[in-house]
């Protein structure tokens, strides 16, 4: 179960490969445990996103899929949840999919920080959750105080925790983690 994120556009023209992203570990890392025999399926869950140069929506999806064809997964191996917006209805869009082919116990593929609150989600929703993490941050050399100084890579860090630790709060008040 790989969680959006890894593309930032749709699938790319024949020949090309979709644009990526930080968080493209994810997706190495999906077809890592493919290759070792670890995830015999992989279910990528990613809505559409909005081409800023065209406007249309285009599926994270696919690109996804796209990338891991490329990466030699068989497509017979990939499947697609392409309506999510958020770690919500990837899991309420993704428990359809898992349930009908008897799916109780995911690897779960998303990045470090996100975990906490994407596990709690599924785990909700009745899956026994085996986290794989993915896209690990780390402090600059200069240690965690510098490293917190108002610069451009703090606010960053900064931002990418705050957001994580505000969804996780918003969750559990919902019920929905």
């Amino acid at each position: 179960m790989v969680l959006g994120g890894g593309t930032s556009r749709g699938p790319a023209a024949p020949g090309q490969t979709p644009e990526l992203t930080d968080s493209a570990d994810r997706l190495f890392y999906a077809a890592r445990l493919f290759h070792s025999g670890k995830a015999p399926l992989i279910l990528f869950s990613g809505g559409a996103v909005r081409l800023l140069d065209s406007g249309r929506l285009a599926s994270e999806a696919e690109a996804a899929a796209q990338l891991l064809q490329e990466w030699v997964v068989p497509a017979q191996a990939i499947l697609l949840e392409n309506k999510a917006r958020n770690t919500r209805e990837n899991a309420l869009f993704s428990r359809q999919i898992l349930q009908s082919r008897g799916a109780s116990h995911i690897l779960l593929v998303t990045s470090a920080s996100h975990m906490p609150r994407a596990s709690a989600v599924f785990r909700k929703l009745g899956f026994q959750v085996t986290p794989a993490p993915a896209d690990f941050r780390s402090w600059d050399d200069e240690g965690p105080l510098l490293s917190l100084l108002p610069d451009a890579q703090s606010l960053v860090k900064s931002q990418l925790a705050l957001k994580e630790w505000l969804g996780l709060l918003v969750y559990r008040l919902r019920g929905w983690a």
